[in-house]
């Protein structure tokens, strides 16, 4: 099982009135991208997404994630864990 969780606090603060171009990529502590899991255009609204480092071969541990639209980024850490 996988967990990971954005915060209730995780958010673009821009509210479009038309759809615009969503991206969410995961980076390693390097620096380094290891995923892009949302590059699409996407209308306003709530979305939920899982991420599971095992399935790209990558270990449990803590990864970037950047959240970005034409107008707002928003990158914060989180912990992916993965119970046996």
């Amino acid at each position: 099982m996988v967990i990971t969780n954005l915060r209730d606090t995780d958010y673009l603060n821009i509210i479009p009135l038309s759809p615009v171009t969503v991206s969410l990529v995961v980076y390693n502590l390097l620096g380094q991208e290891v995923a892009t899991l949302v590059n699409q255009k996407q209308p306003a609204g709530n979305y939920k997404v899982r991420f599971n480092p095992a399935l790209l071969g990558l270990a449990s541990g803590i990864y970037i994630y950047r959240l970005s639209n034409s107008v707002s980024s928003i990158a914060q850490k989180m912990i992916s864990t993965q119970s046996p």
